[in-house]
């Protein structure tokens, strides 16, 4: 199979899955616009950690622990610096006064956009 970005395309097909399946389970599970509770929250926050961890041994098991633990360190990166954002966007809302129900279509639409340009620039950027 083709490489790109360093991994074979199975790899990359499998992730894509992934995410793409993670992005309708998440859109399916929370169409109510209920508000979320803190254990509800967590539970979910969790699920998607132990789905991270493993995604790192499945790139652990067929590509090797330097590129698992390149993929570990980037995760970890991501969810650290998701927090200042979580600060950012609490402000946000409390400041226009949007409603908890109304939080996660916003906050949808504002990661799914930063997704697509993230991934665009990625995949323009390993083209130079």
């Amino acid at each position: 199979m083709e490489h790109h970005i360093g991994y074979p395309l199975e790899t990359i097909a499998i992730f894509a899955a992934v995410v793409i399946f993670s992005v309708w389970l998440d859109l399916r599970l929370h169409r109510d616009g209920k508000d979320i509770s803190i254990a509800n929250a967590t539970a979910w926050s969790l699920f998607w950690i132990f789905l991270a961890i493993g995604f790192y041994f499945y790139i652990k098991l067929h590509h090797g622990a330097e590129f698992a633990e390149l993929f570990l360190a980037g995760y970890i990166l991501e969810k650290s610096l998701s927090v200042d954002n979580l600060m950012v966007f609490v402000a946000i809302f409390a400041s226009f006064g949007i409603k908890g129900a109304l939080q996660h279509r916003i906050l949808y639409f504002g990661i799914l956009g930063a997704v697509l340009f993230r991934m665009l620039f990625i995949a323009f950027g390993t083209t130079l």
